[in-house]
């Protein structure tokens, strides 16, 4: 017999501190690449410049933007239950 769950635990993507740290390890893990060269790259082109004259101020723009929205998207897929977050990553698998 199956019993019905009544754990009440704090959500860890709404914690500033882990929402902090997985900034700054996808920040450092996107700073180590170039992807000045892929379609983010592309996108920030008009904000960023030519990637060829800022090298480094290219890679620490789109490095900071891919870090955001990778926050963003954790924040936000925290709020829905359970069910529509299994949809929405199978959503974003697709798209990728």
């Amino acid at each position: 017999m199956l019993y019905h769950d009544t754990v009440e635990s704090e959500v860890l993507v709404h914690k500033p501190w882990f929402i902090g740290c997985i900034f700054a390890i996808v920040l450092a893990v996107f700073l180590i690449f170039n992807v000045a060269g892929t379609t983010m790259g592309e996108l920030l082109r008009p904000v960023i410049g030519d990637h060829a004259q800022v090298k480094f101020y290219s890679r620490i723009a789109i490095a900071f933007v891919i870090a955001a929205m990778f926050c963003l998207n954790l924040v936000l897929i925290g709020f829905v239950p359970l069910k529509i977050q299994i949809g929405i990553v199978w959503f974003e698998l697709v798209l990728l």
